[in-house]
Formats: C-alpha cells, sequence, structure tokens
C-alpha cells in the first residue's frame, strides 16, 4: 500500500467537507509575504511548561525558522477565497506596524488585523500537540461571520528588540476534583503570544465549562491595546511607553506570554473561591 493511501485524508476545519469533494492544502501558519519583511533564521524556539504552578517555562531548539510552518486543515478552496482575502486586507496595516513605521490604526485597520491575527491562532492551534483545542463552536463563528468571536480578545504592542518572528501557544485548564475524586473541567484558557518584526500581539480565548460565563477583567490593558473587540476609535503606534516591550529577541515571547498569562488566571481563581467553587488543579 502506498503512502498515500495510508495518509488519513482529513477534511476541512471550517467548510467541514472532506476529498474527493474538495482538495486539501498545506496553509503557512504566518503569511508567506513576511519573508519580504524580516530576516530568515534557520533555527526556532519552541517553548512549553509541563506543570505551571512547579516547573519553569522551558526551551527546545529546533531545525527550521518558525515561518516555515505549515497545516494541512483546510482546503483549497477556503484557503483561496476568504482566507486569503484576510490576509490581503490586513496585509498594508500589518506592514507597517511589522516594521515600526509611525501609523495611526483606525477601526477598519483594527479589525483587518485582528482578524489576520485571530486565523493565525486558529492555524497554529491545529499543529498543537496538546490535547486541548479551541472550540468547534469557535472554528464555525469564524467561518461564518470571518472574524474571531466577541468572546476573543485580541491586543496588539510594540516590541522593541531584534525583528525576528517567534511565537508561544500557552494552553491551561482550571478545573477542581469532587468528592468521589473525579475531575471536572471548569474553564479551558489559551493565550498565543506573537512577535513579528515590532508588532507583538496576544490572542486569549476563555472558554467555560462547568462555570457560568463571566466577563474577565481587562488584565491585559498595561501590556497591549485591544484591537478585537475594538474599543478605541484609533491607535498610535508606535503606542503609548507602556504597551512596548523591551526585549533581546525570541526568548522573551514566551516568558512575556506565561506572565500576561498568569495574571489572567488570578482573578478567575478569585472568582471561583468567591462562589465557592474550589479550584483544585490548574495544568498545561
Amino acid at each position: 500500500m502506498s503512502k498515500q493511501t495510508q495518509r488519513p485524508q482529513g477534511k476541512c476545519i471550517f467548510c467541514g467537507r472532506s476529498p474527493p469533494l474538495i482538495k486539501m492544502s498545506k496553509e503557512h501558519i504566518w503569511s508567506d509575504w513576511l519573508r519580504e519583511i524580516l530576516p530568515t533564521i534557520e533555527l526556532r524556539t519552541e517553548g512549553y511548561t509541563r506543570n505551571f504552578e512547579t516547573r519553569p517555562h522551558e526551551w527546545t531548539i529546533r531545525q527550521g525558522h518558525v515561518r516555515t510552518k505549515k497545516v494541512r486543515a483546510v482546503c483549497r478552496d477556503c484557503n483561496g477565497t476568504w482566507m486569503s482575502k484576510i490576509v490581503e486586507d490586513a496585509k498594508p496595516y500589518a506592514k507597517r506596524l511589522i516594521v515600526g513605521d509611525t501609523h495611526l490604526l483606525d477601526i477598519a485597520g483594527q479589525e483587518a488585523l485582528s482578524t489576520w491575527i485571530a486565523l493565525s491562532a486558529l492555524m497554529a492551534d491545529q499543529i498543537t500537540k496538546h490535547p486541548l483545542k479551541l472550540p468547534a463552536s469557535d472554528v464555525a463563528y469564524f467561518f461564518e461571520h470571518k472574524r474571531p468571536p466577541a468572546h476573543w480578545y485580541v491586543g496588539a504592542g510594540f516590541y522593541d528588540g531584534p525583528r525576528v518572528l517567534a511565537f508561544n501557544h500557552a494552553p491551561f485548564r482550571m478545573g477542581h476534583e469532587e468528592a468521589d475524586g473525579k475531575e471536572v473541567t471548569d474553564l479551558v484558557k489559551h493565550v498565543y503570544a506573537t512577535m513579528i518584526g515590532n508588532l507583538f500581539t496576544i490572542v486569549d480565548v476563555l472558554t467555560f465549562y462547568s462555570l457560568p460565563i463571566a466577563k474577565p477583567p481587562a488584565y491585559y490593558s498595561s501590556y497591549l491595546m485591544q484591537i478585537h473587540p475594538h474599543k478605541f476609535e484609533a491607535i498610535p503606534f508606535p503606542p503609548p511607553s507602556q504597551c512596548m516591550i523591551q526585549g533581546p529577541g525570541q526568548f522573551e515571547v514566551g516568558t512575556h506570554a506565561m506572565k500576561v498569562a498568569r495574571m489572567a488566571i488570578d482573578p478567575i481563581v478569585a472568582y471561583l473561591k468567591s462562589i465557592g467553587g474550589s479550584p483544585g488543579f490548574l495544568s498545561k
């Protein structure tokens, strides 16, 4: 039997169709046009944490630039039509911010940029080996409306450091243990942090399971400017100094993502306690 017949054909995560009705394609997680303005680095860093409470952030050096990462999760029809339009709509705004040009990001720019960043997070979620994935309902919403759901947070800031492409995904599960020893998941949080040249972004997705949906506090306001859901008519770039992140390079994206993720989780733990809950575990 050939390798081709052994390989699972899969289906498009957006339209749900499978071959032979459609042809699958390999999509870059980060747009291929970035090679025009960012240098190519032959090594990449991948970070993870075995246990958020007890283990420090660990790093592995691997061959290949992070920009070369592709995922076979979408069909050619989706990739070549509305997904391509999202990339093209964001490109004029993204280019200016990535190279550090002075720019006033209006509402149209915020929507275009945040949709592109969210699409990259969706693609990155497909290659992670961790079982915690973004909810299918969020993927379906993105496909129907061509924008991220309202409960997704997308923020942008200015990174004052070497112009590289760096990425970190930090998924967390929080829950409690019942009297019979059964673990119950209360919520799942995903934090996607990316540095693209001078542009620093975070996508934060919080999904509740056994808890009622509660609006999380604005814990990113000291680090980034919120571009989805948009709350400003226009955002100057470079933004105010508190939204400028200093760092030596690729490693900063991981440590900063973990820092802001920890800040994001602390008020949720307090909320659980306030309603009588007992958050007995927090795991990656």
